[in-house]
């Protein structure tokens, strides 16, 4: 991580449809912004969703990464 960035932005959403929680971070350093947080959903289909994406000062994506945790395993999407 930039070990300048700032905070600009945390807290946490409940889940309007289903049951469950998103928390979340928008830290802002010298490379850019920051988007990262983690998504639970809980009953039947619980599932976890971590997530990151890095954008450049003018907010264009540089990457983004996507990991579901599920009943089925782990999957994992990243576009660079």
């Amino acid at each position: 991580g930039d070990a300048a960035a700032t905070l600009v932005r945390a807290g946490c959403l409940r889940l309007v449809t289903g049951a469950g929680l998103e928390r979340f971070e928008l830290p802002r350093g010298a490379g850019g912004w920051l988007l990262q947080g983690t998504i639970v959903a809980v009953g039947p289909a619980a599932a976890e969703a971590r997530y990151r994406v890095a954008c450049d000062g003018a907010w264009r994506t540089r990457e983004a990464e996507v990991t579901l945790r599920d009943g089925d395993g782990e999957r994992q999407a990243l576009m660079q």
